[in-house]
C-alpha cells in the first residue's frame, strides 16, 4: 500500500477534516500546556500551598484572576497544579490498562483454548465488582500515592480494553494473509506484532482516548471523598470537597475547579469521537 494511500494517513485527513474534533485537539492542548508548562510560571509554595488567611475566600473580581479558596490560596494557581495531577493519573492509568489488556486480549484470542477461558473469567469476575468500590478497596490499602492511584484506577478499565483487543484479534488472525504468512514459518511474535495488531489497534486507540475522561472522574471522585492524592497537593475532586461547605457564599471556591473538569472531558471527548470516525475500518471506502 503506497503511504499516498496509508490507513493512518486517511484517518488523519479525516480528522483534520472535522472541525468538531479540530475544536477538542486545540482545547486539549490548550489545557495540557497551561496545566504542565505551570511550574515555569508558577510558585508553588507560594501561590498553590502557600496560606494567607487574609486572602481568605476573595472574589476574583477582588484581586486574583479565579479569587483564592477558604485558605486565602490562588485558586487559579491550584486548578492548574491540580490538573497535573489529575491528567498524569487518569492519562497514565488508561495508557498501563490499554498496555496491560492488549497483552491479554491478545494472548486470549491468539492463542485460544484454556489460556482464553482462563483470562477471560479472571477477567470477568473483576466486571462484576462495581468500579468505583474497587478503587476504594484498592486505595484503602495503599498508601495514595500518585503512582498507587494511577495503578488502582487501570485496573477498572483492563477488563473492558482486554475485551475489545481479543475481539479485534479474533477478527483478523485467521485472515488470509496472516495464514499465509504463518504458513511461510513466520513465528507467532512476528506475526502478532507485524500483521495481526497494526490491523487490529484503530479501534483500541479510539478506546484508549475515550477511557482518559473516565480515569478523570474516578480520580475526581476518590478525591471528593478523601482517598485520592492528599492535601495540601491540589487535585480537582479534593478541590471540590473543600470548598462544598462555602458554596453559598463562596460559589467561585467549587464552581472554577468543576468547570476545569467539565472542560477537559469535553475537550478529550471531542477528539475520542474524531478519532474514532476518523480510524473507523470503513475509512478507505471514502
Amino acid at each position: 500500500m503506497s503511504r499516498a494511500h496509508s490507513p493512518w494517513l486517511v484517518a488523519w485527513k479525516r480528522l483534520s477534516r472535522n472541525r468538531t474534533a479540530a475544536f477538542g485537539v486545540g482545547m486539549l492542548a490548550v489545557i495540557l500546556l497551561a496545566c504542565f508548562l505551570a511550574p515555569f510560571y508558577i510558585d508553588y509554595q507560594r501561590d498553590v500551598v502557600g496560606v494567607n488567611i487574609a486572602q481568605r475566600l476573595q472574589f476574583p473580581a477582588e484581586g486574583m484572576l479565579l479569587g483564592a479558596d477558604e485558605l486565602g490560596r490562588d485558586i487559579f494557581a491550584r486548578i492548574l497544579w491540580g490538573g497535573r495531577v489529575s491528567l498524569t493519573i487518569g492519562i497514565g492509568s488508561v495508557l498501563i490498562a490499554g498496555l496491560v489488556g492488549t497483552l491479554l486480549g491478545t494472548v486470549a484470542a491468539y492463542y485460544g483454548g484454556r489460556a482464553d477461558s482462563l483470562l477471560m473469567r479472571a477477567l470477568d469476575v473483576l466486571l462484576a465488582v462495581p468500579a468505583m468500590l474497587l478503587m476504594i478497596t484498592f486505595v484503602a490499602i495503599m498508601e495514595p500515592t500518585q503512582t498507587n492511584l494511577m495503578l488502582a484506577v487501570s485496573v477498572s478499565f483492563i477488563p473492558g480494553m482486554a475485551r475489545l483487543v481479543r475481539a479485534q484479534v479474533l477478527g483478523t488472525k485467521d485472515l488470509e494473509y496472516v495464514t499465509a504468512v504463518r504458513a511461510q514459518g513466520a513465528g507467532d511474535l512476528r506475526v502478532l506484532l507485524k500483521h495481526v495488531l497494526p490491523n487490529a489497534i484503530s479501534p483500541v486507540i479510539a478506546s484508549f482516548v475515550m477511557n482518559i475522561p473516565g480515569g478523570i472522574m474516578i480520580i475526581s471522585g476518590l478525591g471528593f471523598i478523601g482517598l485520592g492524592v492528599q492535601p495540601p497537593s491540589p487535585e480537582w475532586g479534593s478541590m471540590l470537597a473543600s470548598g462544598r461547605a462555602f458554596i453559598r457564599d463562596a460559589w467561585h471556591v467549587t464552581a472554577f475547579p468543576g468547570a476545569a473538569i467539565v472542560l477537559t472531558i469535553i475537550a478529550i471527548t471531542l477528539v475520542g469521537d474524531g478519532l474514532r470516525d476518523a480510524m473507523d475500518s470503513r475509512m478507505t471506502k471514502q
